[in-house]
């Protein structure tokens, strides 16, 4: 592939910054969902929920971008913004811990209610064949009934109830009647106990197999017995928890501040100006030695100092107006380089309007 095809320096650098602050956004949208879920359950009324939800809202942004501006700032700013960060931080890991191992918990017990439902009505579904399977085949109840109506029809029978006088009659209730009365009792027995086959069969279908709970921290268990370690899956199942949350706060606070932070070293000392060797289409970038890793930073933070200090002189002529892009050209600086310089030195402000920015000494 030819170097016209492959992406310029610049091009990567700014196509890894929206990846950085893409993902930093999706992090933060879930930082902040958790944090105004934990306070919202919090309070005790519809108003102290909605006013701890703004709090934990609150706390994941300064959580979120505290370190961002701890990266920007210098001494005292920095501390602040560092022990604000840690705060926020602290903040919506407690919340997200909460609403994790509520998650897990609430897992846990739909399987374990889950497995004792189906138990049960599998219980009741064996019951129930064991005991159609135990009465005999008979015919429906209604030709039974049908049938024992027809023969107690005769009135001298006395439905079989009484000693009868006749033994013809006797007969008839010993060889016919009690026969049919025997099959009638088992054919309606059949008849309950298919009804509860039926439903026991109904209700153990309609039970919804629940997804196993921390199924990852039983995997893991499982690898790591392999290799001789052995920790019990509530261990593992609160360190994944640990490890998950932080994953999820720490990250998307670095790669916010990482996303909005341009990049620092090579791109700087070419933007202000201090170039190592003559310039070329030839030219690349070769492993330097520590000498020369040394050389180059102070050869770059010279450049830096020389910079602010032309753009104090500048300004004690006057204030600049007018938009940023412009005021950089003016100074002979890059706007993002400009920028730093007024973050990083407590002599220069820059106050934005809107009609545009007034860069001033303060």
């Amino acid at each position: 592939m030819s170097g016209c095809d492959q992406p310029s320096a610049p091009a990567r650098n700014t196509l890894a910054r929206w990846a950085f602050l893409a993902a930093g956004a999706m992090l933060a949208g879930v930082s902040v969902a958790l944090a105004a879920l934990s306070g919202w359950s919090r309070g005790a009324t519809p108003l102290e929920s909605a006013i701890w939800s703004a709090a934990g809202v609150a706390l994941a942004l300064v959580g979120l971008f505290g370190l961002s501006l701890a990266m920007a700032s210098h001494g005292q700013h920095r501390r602040a913004a560092a022990a604000a960060w840690l705060l926020g931080l602290a903040f919506t890991v407690v919340a997200a811990l909460g609403s994790q191992h509520g998650g897990r918990e609430l897992a846990g017990r739909s399987e374990t209610a889950t497995v004792g439902h189906h138990a049960r009505h599998e219980a009741d579904h064996d019951r129930a064949a064991a005991e159609l399977a135990a009465l005999p085949a008979t015919r429906p109840v209604a030709v039974i009934e049908q049938q024992l109506a027809m023969l107690l029809q005769d009135k001298r029978l006395k439905d079989c109830n009484e000693r009868l006088a006749s033994w013809r009659l006797r007969k008839v209730c010993e060889e016919q009647v009690a026969p049919l009365r025997n099959e009638l009792a088992n054919a309606e027995a059949r008849e309950k106990a298919l009804e509860a086959l039926a439903e026991a069969g109904a209700a153990l279908g309609a039970v919804i197999v629940a997804k196993p709970a921390n199924s990852d921290a039983s995997a893991v268990q499982r690898y790591l017995a392999a290799v001789g370690v052995h920790v019990g899956v509530e261990r593992l199942a609160d360190a994944l928890n640990l490890l998950t949350v932080f994953a999820v706060e720490f990250c998307g606070a670095v790669a916010l501040a990482l996303g909005r932070r341009p990049v620092t070293g090579v791109t700087d000392a070419i933007a202000g100006g201090v170039h190592h060797g003559p310039p070329g289409p030839e030219s690349t970038l070769v492993q330097s030695s520590p000498a020369l890793i040394a050389a180059e930073s102070t050869a770059v933070e010279r450049g830096a100092v020389s910079r602010r200090t032309q753009i104090i002189e500048r300004l004690k002529s006057g204030a600049l107006e007018g938009r940023q892009v412009d005021l950089a050209k003016a100074l002979g600086v890059p706007k993002t380089t400009l920028r730093r310089i007024v973050e990083s030195d407590s002599r220069l402000r820059m106050v934005v309007g809107s009609q545009g920015s007034r860069l001033e000494l303060v």
